[in-house]
């Protein structure tokens, strides 16, 4: 070979390796990779974010000897797997909530027959009206009337052992005693007994021998104790109390469990508890509560319910249970329900679970109801409603023994007198809806002061 040619060749060798050398010092750079964090700012909602620190870019670490050797195998960039922040985590797997099939609406039991029809009576002035429900066809019709011959009906009261209706007389000293006929709702005189005078409410306690009948006077503030024999024919009064000047006394309730007695004192603002005795009432507990007006204790619950009458803010339907030691007794609130002015008269509707009470401001007359639990107290898993009634001073008040019906008796005249409003509830006995399903005119410019329903199996 040429010397010339021997000279190139080593000068080309000899650039090849400092190329190399240069190379084999400067190292191979690999590019990092930037920002390795999601931002959380960027990402939707619901979506998951993992915290844990990204790792660093490894790199390729320079070859220390300037010897020429044979070219090194260039081992590949590794690949770079995005920072774990960068991959969200698989959202954890969710156990669909298992489908929530409505209750059924219960149905009767066998020992609980199905309504078949409902009597109702409304008494005004002189005149008992009279109605009937058909359940199966959800009809009002109207029945034949009855004339009241005290100064002016007060309260009804049915005594079912003796299927009687009793007539409290609010203008007098009347109790006029009607017999019911089941099949045509004709109500029958049966006698008519002496009483202290004006009476708006009437409690009636069947004993095995005799009835207690404890009245309430409002205008006179006091509380009567009478016994009458078994066929109704007698009355012997046992004792009168007066509350007291100005205590509005309107009306009381038996307890048979503890053998006492209730008695709502509207303007003394409490309810009074006497100890019921066979020759007379004793006092031995009171529950302060504003406005008490209408007062009834409910043995399946074993609570005691009030509708307060307030004229300066709202009224309410309240719940309390009933604590006893000792012979001594006190009350613990189980719920509230506030309710516009003039709260009236109070039903419980056992069959979908409500307490429910009339309101009589003006302008915000209508039917309120508390939804209730299995123990009588209230229920806060259910929305408590309202319905609104068309004419002033929604009085008494009666719910059907199915809990679809509310009938309303008014104590004003007008052309809904009485009025009856048919309620929907879903099978959790959530409220649905109400539909005004009857109607007619009061007898009087004053309309109906009490009420009472019978129903029939």
């Amino acid at each position: 070979m040429k010397p010339t040619r021997i000279a190139l060749i080593g000068t080309v060798l000899f650039v090849l390796l400092v190329l190399f050398q240069n190379c084999a010092g400067n190292g191979f750079q690999v590019m990092s990779l930037e920002g390795g964090t999601i931002d959380s700012a960027s990402q939707e909602p619901g979506d998951m974010n993992n915290d844990e620190t990204p790792q660093p870019t490894p790199t390729v670490s320079p070859s220390p000897s300037p010897t020429v050797t044979p070219s090194p195998t260039v081992t590949p960039t590794p690949t770079v797997t995005p920072s774990p922040t960068a991959t969200p985590s698989p959202s954890p797997t969710v156990t669909p909530t298992p489908t929530v099939t409505p209750t059924p609406t219960p149905q009767p039991s066998p020992t609980q027959p199905e309504v078949k029809r409902t009597h109702f009576y409304f008494g005004g002035g002189k005149t008992i009206t009279a109605l009937e429900l058909d359940h199966g066809t959800g009809e009002f019709r109207e029945r034949p009337s009855a004339n009241f011959s005290g100064g002016g009906v007060g309260w009804l009261s049915y005594e079912p052992t003796s299927k009687s209706v009793f007539v409290a007389d609010t203008g007098g000293s009347t109790l006029q005693i009607f017999g019911h006929n089941s099949t045509s709702a004709q109500l029958t005189s049966k006698t008519s007994l002496t009483t202290a005078a004006s009476q708006v409410h009437l409690t009636i306690v069947a004993a095995a021998d005799h009835f207690k009948l404890f009245g309430s006077s409002y205008s006179r503030a006091e509380v009567s104790y009478y016994k009458a024999n078994k066929n109704l024919t007698s009355l012997s009064r046992q004792q009168v109390l007066a509350q007291g000047a100005g205590a509005k006394t309107h009306s009381s309730s038996y307890d048979a469990k503890r053998g006492l007695l209730y008695v709502a004192a509207l303007g003394l603002n409490k309810v009074i508890v006497y100890r019921v005795s066979e020759t007379g009432l004793s006092n031995i507990a009171e529950l302060n509560l504003a406005g008490a007006r209408t007062v009834v204790y409910d043995a399946s619950f074993d609570k005691l319910y009030v509708a307060t009458e307030i004229y300066t803010g709202p009224s309410y339907i309240r719940i309390y249970s009933i604590n006893s030691s000792n012979n001594s007794y006190s009350f613990t609130a189980e719920g509230s329900l506030a309710m516009p002015k003039h709260g009236g008269d109070l039903k419980i509707n056992h069959k979908y679970n409500y307490v429910m009470a009339t309101a009589r401001e003006s302008g915000k007359e209508s039917i309120w109801a508390l939804p209730i639990n299995a123990r009588g107290a209230a229920d806060l898993s259910r929305q408590s409603f309202s319905i609104r009634v068309d004419q002033a001073l929604p009085r008494a008040l009666e719910i059907t023994a199915d809990g679809i019906y509310a009938v309303v008796g008014m104590n004003s005249g007008g052309s809904e007198g009485i009025a009856a409003y048919k309620l929907s509830f879903d099978g959790n006995k959530n409220f649905i809806s109400s539909q005004k399903v009857f109607r007619k005119a009061a007898p009087s410019s004053s309309g109906y002061l009490g009420g009472v329903s019978i129903p029939l199996y």
